[in-house]
């Protein structure tokens, strides 16, 4: 039986690349026709697979919490207060909806590097027995060049050494998050899918139930 994906990581890091495996294999993101799910460019020919819909609620639960912009990695970085309110705020009637609007289109799956630090608050209403989590990782200096590529950052050694910073933080909230619920779990480094897909794709099978 396949489970539900929810994958994190760092933008720039392979996440949606993962989601375009799932996406390959049938799982839902979002109503096919609709403006929902930013189509492919240069840099992600295949999709972005991040609906709006949930994008824009991970923006409304930031702001909750206190924490004032659209994203966690190209404005001020988000505070460690801010990050530990999140946990701790009312679970709204519409999120939860929006939950219950996936079920019936199970295997589903979502993607948005801002559910580093919000799986905390989604955990709680989530079907423990039917979803799994994929933490995506690559090396730093790759998702810094990127970043650059992306015209995201300047490259100096002020803004490289805070992308740093930004990447171990996001994956500091989400492994904290994991370990607090005690999530089911893989985690996948980019370089894997080229260097060794045999066992990516075994371990991807095990944990999710891909074919």
């Amino acid at each position: 039986m396949k489970r539900n994906a929810i994958i994190v990581g760092m933008p720039r890091s392979g996440t949606s690349l993962s989601a375009s495996i799932f996406a390959r294999k049938g799982y839902f993101a979002a109503e096919p026709g609709t403006d929902e799910l930013r189509s492919g460019d240069e840099f992600n020919p295949d999709g972005y697979f991040e609906a709006e819909t949930l994008v824009e609620a991970n923006v409304r639960i930031l702001e909750r919490a206190g924490f004032p912009h659209h994203n966690t990695w190209l404005y001020e970085p988000i505070t460690d207060e801010q990050a530990a309110a999140i946990d701790d705020l009312e679970r709204l009637a519409d999120d939860q909806r929006l939950l219950e609007e996936m079920q019936p289109r199970s295997p589903w799956m979502w993607k948005d590097p801002r559910l580093c630090y919000t799986l905390t608050y989604w955990w709680p209403m989530i079907a423990h027995d039917s979803t799994s989590i994929l933490i995506t990782r690559r090396e730093h200096t790759d998702i810094w060049n990127s970043f650059v590529r992306l015209g995201w950052r300047e490259d100096t050694r002020e803004n490289q050494a805070d992308v740093y910073q930004r990447i171990d933080a996001h994956l500091c909230a989400a492994s904290a998050a994991i370990a607090k619920y005690r999530i089911p779990h893989i985690e996948i480094n980019y370089e894997e899918y080229h260097s060794d897909p045999e066992n990516t794709a075994r371990k991807l099978s095990e944990t999710f139930g891909l074919p």
